[in-house]
């Protein structure tokens, strides 16, 4: 009977590569400042935020990491008190931690699984136990076993916003399934068993999912790794199926029609609340929606059929196993940058969108004049007559003028027949190079095909 390898393997780092890490692992230790932090300014401003609870010890499971952070919530140094002192890592101590991650993540077994979050506060906890000599282990030693421990498999699934679907569907090796209600009365039932006493807060959260959640559709995402790894991947195929829904959707051929369809938490619907307080007195809230109400899709199994029939069953390729080739991942990249747009409600931001995707597609490099190059490009590859290629030309070029206006001068974008006609020409367009992935394997193939349209 073969025997079934580890998800891990702990064989697989070379000797070389552990006397590497160890020798800097041991020279981490050397770095240690001990004191205290700074103290903030007295005279800072301090916030007027009301909390509503406070986090006492009791709340704490285990010992805490304690890190010091920046204004934009990065980590800055970490460290732990000993003999009422803190001993820490910051400043060059730190950027040598940040050092060491990146090597680490480099080497085998490392490589795959493991979150750079992960990885770095292994590094800790091993240099803190070191200086308080609670370990003898080398740090390759102390990482292979944690990381062992810590991969493992999961199943992922990531609910998508503004969307329903008839039934479920796979993209490559990735499956887009209707979320339902049977997942939370499983968990409902389980949790009543568990604790009876908490029987009318249980229903009531249960209830809440249903309502939130059940209607959605959502991505279902094997994973070998450890837990954030396992999160932050599944998030990224999450966000990669939505780009390719959006350009599905009715939405992807207009120019106004917004389509928020992101992981849950990521979509944004702009709304507005001001207080009237005439006279000194708050007299009236008002809240509600900037724009008209988002475009929400319920796709039924007949129009999902046609849209794989279609051609968008190759964009399946994005979410197989083996590496795309080069044209593949150039149109994975333009449908994501033009389906960015889609779900945007600034026009400006759209149009900018579509015409990068337009550019990174139909460019052969930054020599080659933008508006000649991809306005022709664009029109033999949708247009079959003089007329109708010299339109689409035309178009592209008031387009053009449009967006750098706005780049440029920060014009507002007002020109809707102009906006109209572009879009339903890019993806045209888009659509097109999608069909064309499997026959052409690099950028310069699929231009050199066009062109020999252009000039045959």
């Amino acid at each position: 009977m073969s025997q079934i390898p580890p998800l891990f393997d702990t064989k697989a780092l070379h000797p070389d590569a552990a006397a590497s890490i160890d020798a800097d692992g041991d020279a981490l230790l050397r770095v240690a400042e001990t004191g205290s932090l700074r103290s903030q300014s007295s005279s800072e401003f301090k916030s007027r935020q009301i909390t509503a609870e406070t986090i006492t010890d009791a709340d704490i499971v285990g010992e805490p990491l304690l890190t010091s952070a920046d204004i934009t919530g990065r980590t800055t140094s970490r460290y732990f008190p000993r003999d009422g002192k803190l001993v820490a890592l910051r400043e060059k101590g730190f950027a040598a931690l940040r050092r060491l991650v990146e090597k680490v993540r480099n080497a085998r077994p490392f490589k795959e699984g493991l979150s750079e979050e992960f990885v770095e506060v292994e590094i800790f906890k091993w240099w803190r136990a070191r200086l308080r000599h609670e370990t003898n282990k080398s740090l390759s030693a102390q990482l292979l076993n944690s990381c062992a421990a810590a991969v493992k498999r999961h199943k992922i699934l990531i609910p998508l916003a503004n969307i329903e679907i008839e039934r479920a569907f796979v993209l490559g090796e990735v499956l887009v399934t209707p979320i339902g209600t049977a997942l939370f009365d499983a968990s409902e039932m389980q949790s009543l068993t568990r604790f009876p006493e908490r029987a009318d807060d249980i229903r009531a959260s249960s209830q809440r999912l249903r309502r939130d959640f059940a209607h959605l559709a959502g991505v279902c995402v094997d994973v070998i790794g450890e837990h954030d790894y396992a999160q932050e991947r599944a998030m990224a195929v999450a966000t990669d199926i939505a780009d390719v829904l959006r350009f599905m959707s009715p939405a992807a051929i207009s120019w106004d029609i917004v389509f928020a369809c992101m992981p849950v938490g990521m979509e944004h619907e702009p709304a507005r609340t001001t207080f009237d307080v005439t006279g000194g007195e708050l007299r009236l809230i008002s809240s509600g929606m900037i724009s008209r109400a988002p475009f929400r899709w319920r796709v039924s199994a007949a129009e999902l059929d046609g849209h794989m029939n279609d051609g968008f069953r190759n964009c399946a390729v994005f979410f197989g196993s083996r590496p795309l080739a080069g044209f593949e991942k150039r149109v994975k990249t333009v449908i994501s940058a033009y389906s960015q747009g889609i779900a945007t409600s600034d026009i400006r931001s759209r149009l900018i969108y579509a015409m990068s995707a337009a550019e990174h597609l139909l460019l052969r490099d930054e020599n080659e004049p933008i508006q000649a190059a991809v306005g022709d490009r664009m029109a033999f590859m949708i247009a079959k007559t003089v007329e109708d290629r010299l339109a689409v030309v035309a178009n592209f070029k008031k387009a053009y003028a449009l967006r750098s206006k706005q780049v440029h001068h920060l014009a507002g974008v007002s020109d809707e027949e102009t906006l109209s006609v572009f879009f339903t020409n890019m993806f045209l367009m888009l659509t097109n190079a999608m069909n064309n992935m499997p026959r052409f394997k690099e950028q310069q193939d699929f231009l050199k095909a066009i062109d020999a349209i252009k000039f045959g």
